[in-house]
């Protein structure tokens, strides 16, 4: 545990690349940890503040599966599955968050990026509907409406 404790503790410095070390060095030792899924998430954020998002999603998806229903984990992993444009894996994973988090705005997003990038338009345009009725002002869901009107050619509201 003491490469758990000081994993964490890089990680808050923000020293990512040794405190990635660390954590892994203490699941290598104790894979059973309580705190096994935190040492997975944080070991998978330090990898994406590294860039590298094959990895981070790897300890994304070991998290998940340590704990199934983790949001946290799900979200990671369908973002980092969508950064990769494995995208029919990432909108698997998306329909298990919005599932578990009907109301999550950013999820319902995310997954209409998705459903675009696969070329399912008309689901992806309710999607990001379904995420502005949840928060009228995110951002993401604005761009990505527009990104999916245009597609199915329609013109702005």
């Amino acid at each position: 545990p003491v490469h758990a404790g000081l994993g964490i503790a890089l990680y808050q410095r923000g020293r990512f690349r040794p405190a990635v070390d660390s954590m892994i060095r203490a699941l290598g030792i104790e894979p059973d940890l309580p705190y096994a899924l935190s040492l997975r998430l944080f070991s998978g954020h330090s990898l994406r503040e590294l860039g590298d998002i094959p990895a981070a999603g790897r300890q994304y998806e070991l998290a998940v599966d340590i704990e199934p229903e983790n949001r946290e984990a799900l979200n990671y992993l369908a973002a980092s599955l969508s950064e990769l444009k494995r995208y029919e894996e990432a909108h698997e994973r998306y329909l298990e968050l919005i599932e578990l988090d009907a109301d999550n705005a950013v999820a319902h997003a995310s997954h209409g990026v998705v459903l675009h990038h696969l070329g399912r338009n008309a689901e992806a345009l309710a999607r990001v509907e379904r995420a502005l009725e949840l928060d009228p002002a995110l951002e993401q869901a604005h761009k990505a409406r527009e990104e999916v009107r245009k597609a199915l050619g329609l013109t702005d509201p």
